[in-house]
């Protein structure tokens, strides 16, 4: 009898184990900057949005893709220049919203990119900006600003 407890609990734990894995952000491979060292590139990180968003890079499908055994594309290495950006973020009631940005990349950077959505706003809305976390400023998009949105 305790044998078959040990094994129903053991079988439960591993399978909590397994469903708790949420996978790790890895490198998307098909930016335009993949290749390349680090001080030649800057990197985009969008693990967070990615998860809740569709991240797309440059017209590439660039999130919520999984690579294998349930790690996912998080972060893109880009050439220095302009990069178009778009999140697009889908609602339970079936509602999407997009917000396109363009980056300015600069070689050596890391940015971050931000999304956030008002569902109580006048015109339901969604928003994305992207920081550039050395210099911890938004450079590009706009933050949310939801008092005058709710008008």
């Amino acid at each position: 009898m305790r044998s078959k407890f040990s094994r129903i609990a053991l079988i439960t734990i591993i399978g909590l184990a397994a469903c708790a894995y949420m996978g790790r952000p890895l490198e998307f491979p098909e930016a335009d900057g993949a290749t390349l060292p680090d001080g030649q590139v800057g990197i985009l990180d969008y693990a967070q949005v990615g998860r809740i968003a569709g991240v797309h890079v440059d017209g590439l499908y660039a999130s919520n893709r999984l690579a294998y055994a349930g790690d996912y594309y998080g972060y893109s290495r880009l050439k220095p220049g302009d990069h178009t950006i778009v999140c697009k973020k889908q609602f339970s009631s079936g509602r999407n919203l997009y917000e396109k940005i363009t980056l300015q990349v600069e070689a050596g950077h890391r940015y971050r990119l931000e999304m956030d959505s008002c569902y109580w706003c006048k015109n339901f809305r969604a928003v994305a900006w992207i920081v550039d976390e050395d210099t911890g400023e938004v450079v590009a998009g706009h933050y949310p600003d939801w008092r005058f949105w709710m008008l």
